[in-house]
């Protein structure tokens, strides 16, 4: 099985990542456990697609009770898929405390706010 086919299922609601997070920034004494490094050592192990499926996300879907196939059709989960749909977005990592709001960006903020609190007072 090769990367873009893994399904891939958010459980925690990560951002997503660009491709080569883990190696770039991670230490190297910890690349050798980064997720890029999967398929290579499924690979070399020759793990059967079924099993990689319950190691990933059926695994997942198991534990949490949730079949994401309800939502997400399971050709359009994959690794492959999902970077198809990111092409032409802006996927870079950006800390929240380090991106600079625009003034049309605050206010917009600010009035959603004040429009959801003022909702809250009425009921």
């Amino acid at each position: 099985m090769e990367v873009d086919d893994f399904i891939l299922i958010s459980v925690d609601d990560h951002l997503i990542e660009p491709p080569d997070v883990f190696l770039d920034h991670l230490p190297a004494k910890y690349q050798a456990r980064a997720p890029e490094e999967l398929s290579r050592v499924f690979a070399e192990s020759n793990v059967p697609d079924d099993h990689i499926a319950k190691i990933t996300h059926e695994n997942a879907m198991r534990w949490y009770s949730f079949d994401p196939f309800k939502h997400v059709k399971k050709d359009e989960a994959t690794v492959g898929a999902l970077r198809r749909q990111a092409e032409g977005h802006d996927v870079s990592v950006m800390s929240r405390s380090k991106r600079v709001r625009t003034p049309d960006e605050k206010l917009a903020g600010f009035r959603a706010r004040a429009e959801r609190a003022m909702a809250m007072s009425k009921s």
